[in-house]
């Protein structure tokens, strides 16, 4: 990963022969305590379970590196520093030969300066302290951090939502702790701003994804691929956004129920209805998540125990055989994904003429939209990545994208869509604006930009 310096006046180096320490900062998985922001959406137990995979992930490449570098030239001492439990029950647990000890009292700030002010206690030490929530880091990360030390004051690693998922230092510097609003997106950009404002020399490693709320879940399935923390089995999981869909929502929920190995999960995008309430009524496993289609879909997707996903909207109809129907398709390895043919419950001309224009175009490309239900193994789905974080066509981007790892199938049976939004705007007029957007995604317009057309062409 490629580190962006920012230069010192002069170049430092470290004496041979100094001793470097890596202080890995975790919390014991106990139910209700650990990860807490993200209980709302996944409950306590499941929370735990995630720290405690987490936890296990970094283990897993700090203990080969602990071992390697114990008989370096240049040692690395490798260190837990533990809170909300004991180091006995952390070796009982993880059984791990690194050394641990509990956190001091204080803040996080408090905390991590205590930790570099006891690692250089001996004389100088060049510091680094991690988490354990940014299942992407590795050891190569961490020595690239300590190799940055040779040169720099400071190294930082910036999270994706704005913290930092490491911080190095030659030596300790209470100002980068004091007053910095722990848990906020401005951490990274507060304490960057610190080290400048004093002229020391800083290496910023590449960004990465840490797992604090419940739209970070799909980081962990992508690097892990493993679901958080889903116990149950099941066969198919399908997946429905919503925003306000107190209307349509108990329907196609029921069309879904009360079937054996098959889970229904919702992910609401900040409804101010009864969606979320109805939903849960109705038996669907509920999560919330604010940043748009594509954000809501992945975290289905990361919570999801399916060996299969089905992607659907809160306002379609599946057939009733679709179980059957999605396991033949996927059962054939040549396939990476696939939908129903399009459906429309209004049984006029103008409908009909679009139905059979749609399903002409998915069949014909092979590029059916989201509200055809699209379907894909689970595996298929984080290998390629998962959905874009577009705010439109991200249905479109998705089958694109499956499209390289094998083929696209339409099945014939039809997953019919609610016509609200045709009347709303006109059918016709819908259709044209479709393929507006369609035509400017070819051209390489910006989703956001297109994203912006649509709002202003469909607002009425």
């Amino acid at each position: 990963m490629a580190e962006s310096p920012i230069p010192a006046q002069e170049t430092r180096r470290t004496f041979p022969g100094m001793k470097s320490k890596l202080w890995i900062f975790s919390r014991y998985p106990v139910a209700g305590a650990a990860k807490t922001r993200l209980i709302p959406a996944i409950g306590p137990q499941r929370a735990a379970d995630l720290q405690q995979a987490m936890i296990r992930r970094t283990l897993a490449w700090a203990e080969p590196l602990s071992r390697v570098q114990a008989t370096s030239k240049f040692p690395i001492e490798i260190e837990v520093s533990l809170t909300g439990g004991s180091p006995a029950e952390f070796y009982s647990l993880f059984g791990t030969e690194i050394p641990c000890s509990p956190q001091s009292e204080g803040d996080l700030g408090q905390r991590m300066l205590a930790a570099f002010q006891r690692s250089s206690a001996a004389g100088p030490c060049p510091t680094v302290i991690v988490g354990t929530d940014a299942p992407y880091l590795d050891a190569a990360l961490i020595q690239q951090a300590f190799d940055s030390l040779q040169r720099c004051d400071v190294v930082l690693g910036p999270a994706w939502d704005g913290g930092y998922y490491l911080i190095g230092l030659r030596e300790p510097r209470s100002t980068l702790f004091e007053g910095i609003r722990w848990g906020t997106e401005t951490v990274f950009e507060e304490t960057l701003a610190r080290v400048k404002s004093r002229d020391w020399s800083v290496a910023i490693l590449s960004p990465l994804g840490d797992i604090d709320h419940p739209e970070d879940l799909p980081h962990w399935t992508k690097a892990t691929r493993q679901p958080v923390g889903m116990t149950e089995s099941a066969t198919l999981s399908v997946i429905i956004p919503t925003w306000n869909e107190e209307k349509t929502i108990a329907k196609t929920i029921e069309n879904i129920a009360h079937r054996s190995a098959i889970e229904t999960i919702v992910v609401d995008g900040g409804s101010t209805d009864q969606t979320v309430s109805i939903a849960r009524q109705a038996g669907a496993k509920t999560f919330l998540c604010r940043d748009g289609r594509g954000a809501q879909l992945n975290l289905g997707a990361s919570v999801a125990a399916g060996e299969s996903l089905l992607f659907l909207h809160a306002d379609t109809i599946l057939p009733d055989d679709f179980p059957e129907r999605v396991h033949q398709h996927l059962s054939n390895s040549d396939v990476a994904g696939g939908a129903f043919s399009f459906g429309v419950d209004e049984p006029s001309s103008v409908p009909s003429m679009i139905r059979w224009g749609t399903n002409f175009r998915s069949r014909w490309l092979s590029l059916p939209f989201g509200d055809q239900a699209l379907f894909c193994r689970a595996s298929t789905f984080w290998t390629q990545g998962g959905f874009r974080p577009w705010p439109i066509l991200e249905d479109v981007a998705l089958i694109r994208d499956l499209s390289r790892m094998g083929r696209i199938v339409i099945d014939p049976a039809y997953a019919v869509t609610s016509a609200r939004r045709w009347k709303q705007v006109g059918p016709w007029r819908t259709w044209w604006i479709n393929q507006l957007v369609l035509a400017g995604y070819a051209l390489g317009v910006s989703p956001d930009r297109l994203a912006h057309f649509y709002r202003n062409q469909t607002r009425r």
